[in-house]
């Protein structure tokens, strides 16, 4: 709930204050987390159509049940919670992300740095997990070199957007896909 608040203000946000608020913060698992869900909850919602977030009715808050348990309890490594636990509850898989990346209808300054922070801060989470809590389709993608390709057909080499191409490019290849 707190993503979507958040990314509903960023649409209507100077260019700046998106940029602000992608690079200004400290690039901790936490973070990155919430910036790489944050950026996603932003594309999507200009994703749909129009360039304007879609206006569904706001969710109602239920009543909790004795029996419940908090997401520290029940996340894996008795509560210590591991990368792949946050990303896994709140960011998609880079299959899932390719439609929102690669959107031709998203070509704004803000949606090129939303792309760029969800690129990096998911890089940064892969690099950051265990071997084997590590995205398959993103290893794929480094390997295959999709990835390289992606940031190439998604970011212009000029205008708005093109200060981001070759940061992802060394930022991806500086990730070896172990």
């Amino acid at each position: 709930m707190f993503i979507a608040t958040v990314s509903a203000r960023l649409h209507s946000a100077s260019p700046e204050a998106v940029v602000g608020l992608s690079t200004s913060l400290p690039k901790t698992t936490p973070v990155l987390t919430f910036q790489a869900a944050l950026s996603q909850k932003y594309l999507s919602g200009f994703s749909a159509g129009s360039g304007a977030v879609s206006n569904r009715p706001k969710p109602r808050a239920r009543a909790r049940r004795d029996s419940c348990v908090n997401a520290a309890s029940a996340s894996p490594g008795n509560g210590n919670g591991t990368v792949l636990y946050a990303m896994r509850s709140t960011v998609a898989s880079y299959k899932e992300m390719l439609p929102l990346i690669e959107s031709k209808k998203l070509t704004s300054l803000p949606s090129f740095t939303m792309k760029y922070t969800l690129l990096v801060s998911y890089a940064l989470l892969q690099m950051q997990a265990a071997l084997d809590e590590k995205d398959p389709s993103w290893k794929d993608a480094q390997v295959d070199g999709s990835l390289k390709r992606l940031i190439c057909t998604t970011f212009p080499d000029t205008g708005e957007g093109s200060e981001y191409k070759n940061p992802l490019l060394i930022v991806c290849g500086l990730f070896p896909a172990s």
